[in-house]
């Protein structure tokens, strides 16, 4: 039942960075284009797009939200007194 909750959770939390990324890019886009930064700003040097935050933000969150709860589950786990001692 935990892990649900938690589950769940992680993915509102994600789904709120995707929604303010997204409204961000969106804004840019409709108010003069999406920005691109060229590699250690060097017009020779591919371009980087600030659309590859909407990729990256929300996946980076869910991998890092679920990073978060394997841990702190693995230290309640250890913490809990262990039955049949003293």
């Amino acid at each position: 039942m935990q892990r649900q909750l938690s589950t769940k959770a992680q993915a509102f939390i994600t789904a709120v960075i995707a929604l303010f990324i997204f409204s961000i890019l969106l804004w840019d886009h409709f108010h003069g284009g999406v920005q691109s930064h060229h590699i250690l700003d060097q017009e020779e040097l591919p371009a980087i797009s600030n659309w590859w935050g909407g990729l990256l933000l929300p996946v980076l969150s869910w991998i890092l939200l679920g990073r978060i709860e394997k841990r702190l589950s693995k230290k309640a786990a250890s913490q809990s007194p262990s039955k049949g001692k003293y």
